[in-house]
């Protein structure tokens, strides 16, 4: 388990929001669900702050995130974000280590 993964686990348990640089973009997301995809460590997250490479749908969208690609991941402090659980991608992680339902 790398440490960006600690602290995504740590965060998800305690329903806290993270800002982090991702893809050279500062993001603003509260991690859903942490695990692994092909034995990657992915998270998928509500990102509702911050810039995309595309634009950001408001109030916020569903991402996933590989987490060997995260950079400078801090606590925001603030609400919990979620989005409508229709509208969550299944496909971001295989092998489920925490899930937060929504």
């Amino acid at each position: 388990m790398s440490p960006a993964y600690q602290l995504l686990r740590q965060a998800l348990l305690a329903r806290r929001a993270l800002s982090c640089v991702y893809d050279n973009h500062y993001r603003e997301f509260c991690p859903h669900v942490i695990g692994l995809k092909e034995g990657n460590e992915n998270v998928l997250v509500y990102q509702f702050g911050g810039a995309s490479s595309k634009p950001l749908r408001q109030p916020g969208q569903w991402k996933c995130f590989h987490v060997a690609k995260i950079e400078s991941i801090k606590p925001l402090g603030g609400l919990w974000h979620g989005g409508d659980k229709e509208t969550r991608p299944q496909s971001c992680v295989d092998e489920i280590d925490v899930l937060v339902p929504i």
